[in-house]
């Protein structure tokens, strides 16, 4: 019964952290909606759709960031993050 109970409470512990990714993908959406052609709603974006494992999105995010935003303080962060996909998600394995 414990093993049961707790299978269960790490399935709630994920659903949750899928729903709360999805939440900030939604909220990001907002804000690209209004102004798509302004940087910032897309590394955040871009990290939620990389936690849900959607490498193909999170990257089309930090490059369309990088391309709004050439001279963007944190890009070494962002191309640390793009490597960082493609060796999690060899492009075969994507999407």
């Amino acid at each position: 019964m414990r093993k049961e109970a707790k299978e269960n409470m790490n399935q709630t512990a994920i659903i949750r952290t899928q729903d709360a990714l999805n939440n900030a993908i939604a909220d990001h959406n907002m804000v690209i909606e209004l102004k798509p052609d302004h940087p910032c709603g897309y590394p955040g974006r871009g990290l939620a759709y990389w936690e849900l494992g959607d490498a193909d999105a999170a990257l089309a995010d930090f490059n369309r960031y990088l391309e709004l935003d050439p001279d963007a303080p944190d890009r070494k962060l962002i191309n640390r993050w793009i490597l960082q996909v493609t060796t999690q998600f060899p492009a075969r394995n994507r999407q």
